[in-house]
């Protein structure tokens, strides 16, 4: 399948099987794919309890180690505080509607981040053993003050009873340290 991500929505497409690679004189295609799930973002990660329903900035992963799909985006109700990061991962590899998902959130504040700060541009990484999320941090929704990465641990999002675990690493006292930080994407077992 392939999965693609917008500010206010997701597709997913079956790749089509041809058994060889198909192309045109000028390697397009007109083909167009019918959307097995057509899902609005806002939707999709909304949470009354948490008041979450303005989704920004989705990222998608397909983790081939654990044959899940991985989905993370900003909500930006929050917008001079500490918002939200919101984080699906699907129940297997194929995604057949919406309830594929399982999906969580964390608060910057709750994850060691200041409470006037706005996360923005986040990242996604996955490895064997986690998932990395980066993005700059802005002081009451308007001054960058650096950025912040946060590492989940992924056997709890794909277990039986799946749960959220969040480690943030902070940025530090000057705000300058790094930008915008990309999570490293590693479909490797081991790293030698």
């Amino acid at each position: 399948q392939i999965i693609a991500t917008a500010n206010t929505r997701m597709k997913v497409f079956t790749k089509p099987a041809t058994g060889v690679a198909s192309t045109t004189p000028i390697n397009t295609s007109t083909t167009t794919l019918s959307a097995v799930v057509n899902v609005d973002l806002n939707v999709f990660f909304t949470n009354a309890a948490l008041g979450i329903n303005s989704i920004s900035d989705p990222h998608v992963r397909f983790d081939r180690l654990s044959g899940r799909w991985f989905v993370v985006a900003i909500e930006v109700n929050h917008g001079t505080g500490s918002n939200y990061c919101c984080v699906a991962v699907s129940n297997g590899p194929t995604i057949t509607s919406s309830s594929s998902f399982s999906i969580f959130y964390f608060s910057v504040a709750g994850t060691g981040g200041a409470s006037n700060d706005f996360f923005d541009y986040p990242t996604l990484g996955v490895d064997k053993n986690s998932l990395y999320i980066g993005g700059n941090m802005f002081a009451n929704g308007q001054s960058f003050s650096g950025s912040n990465m946060w590492v989940v641990n992924k056997a709890n999002l794909i277990a039986a009873t799946p749960s959220l675990t969040v480690t943030s690493f902070q940025h530090g006292v000057n705000g300058r340290e790094i930008y915008t930080p990309q999570g490293l994407h590693n479909v490797l077992k081991h790293v030698v």
